[in-house]
Formats: structure tokens, C-alpha cells, sequence
């Protein structure tokens, strides 16, 4: 899957996950810097309204919600949650989708 066809993917998604509390929804990793092969993931990160209040449950339903929406195994991860060491080369490849 491109680029494009990921951002695609999660922009038609885009109402229903607003209603879970996303506020932003990006492809980062090798699929965002166009060296995705046959077997990559796609990368996603999202960013949860602050006044959303998501539980673990949630957050595993989520996960899942967006899995279902590709093909091909896909790594979410929210950028609240991402290590320091880590934030720096997801940023530098995130391309946002809304």
C-alpha cells in the first residue's frame, strides 16, 4: 500500500474515529518514506483529544478498528505514549492524514 492509499484509508475513517476521541490520525515509518515492500506494516500514530477520556479498553478496541480498516498488519501507536529516544524519527517521517 502507498503513501497516498494509507492517508486515503484513514481520511474516509476520519468521522467515525473523531467520535473515538482522535483528533489527528498519521502513516509514519516506511510506508510514509516510500520503502514499504510486500511484507511491511503500516505505521499509524494518533493524537487523543486531552478531554477525551480513553481506557485501556478503549484504546484496544481502537487499535483494532484501525487494524480492520488495511489489509496488510498495521502497528498503531498513540504520541502520547511514544519514548523520547523514538520521537524524534516519527516526527521526522509523519505525514497526517486530518
Amino acid at each position: 500500500m502507498t503513501l497516498e492509499q494509507a492517508l486515503q484509508t484513514l481520511r474516509r475513517a476520519e468521522a467515525g474515529l473523531r467520535a473515538k476521541g482522535i483528533v489527528h490520525a498519521g502513516i509514519f515509518g516506511s510506508t510514509a518514506r516510500g520503502e514499504q515492500h510486500a511484507a511491511s506494516d503500516i505505521d499509524v500514530i494518533v493524537d487523543f483529544d486531552p478531554s477525551a477520556r480513553i481506557t485501556v479498553y478503549d484504546y484496544v478496541g481502537i487499535k483494532d478498528d484501525i487494524a480492520e480498516l488495511f489489509e496488510q498488519p498495521v502497528d498503531v501507536i498513540d504520541r502520547q505514549g511514544l519514548k523520547p529516544h523514538l520521537r524524534e524519527p516519527v516526527t521526522r517521517d509523519l505525514v497526517y492524514a486530518f
